[in-house]
């Protein structure tokens, strides 16, 4: 399956007296059918912490080591030992661990406003000067395994402010 994007913009440009230009502009994208990463065999919701800050005792719960029912089932696999520990006890299919499986249902948002500003001179000389607003947030995570619904967050490229300042002299 193959992610899907629609990309559009709308510029004005115009010449000020004195061979000042200046022009704005909107672009913005929307993509879907991204890809996105699922476990389908994950802790049950009501076994994680709900706290807002680190709870050791469900993670010291979760974590301890307890007698292992498969133990010597299941030859060479990673569940063979003596104990294991009690979060995979909890999962669905605890004879595997995490079931991971590629879904195309994210998608991502793009929308900025770009300003320039250019100056040409005489004798082959240009300056410019431009500054983009932009915000590029996406839908392809899930902040816990359990959740319905994935997280709306910024981009690992989200830049939200960039300005450039250059010249030009031929």
């Amino acid at each position: 399956n193959n992610g899907q994007s629609m990309r559009w913009s709308l510029g004005l440009q115009r010449e000020l007296p004195g061979q000042w230009v200046v022009e704005g502009a909107y672009v913005a994208s929307r993509s879907y059918d991204l890809t996105t990463d699922f476990n389908a065999n994950p802790v049950p919701r009501e076994y994680l912490s709900t706290s807002s800050v680190r709870d050791q005792a469900t993670i010291n719960f979760l974590t301890a080591n307890v007698a292992n029912p498969f133990a010597g089932l299941l030859p060479g696999e990673t569940l063979n030992g003596a104990t294991t520990q009690r979060q995979q006890l909890l999962r669905p299919f605890p004879q595997y661990a995490n079931i991971d499986t590629r879904l195309y249902n994210g998608s991502s948002s793009f929308d900025s406003a770009q300003f320039r500003l250019t100056k040409r001179f005489r004798a082959g000389y240009m300056a410019d000067v431009a500054y983009t607003w932009s915000d590029f947030k996406e839908r392809v995570t899930r902040l816990n395994d359990t959740d319905a619904d994935y997280e709306e967050r910024f981009n690992d490229t989200h830049l939200p402010h960039r300005l450039v300042a250059n010249a030009i002299w031929e």
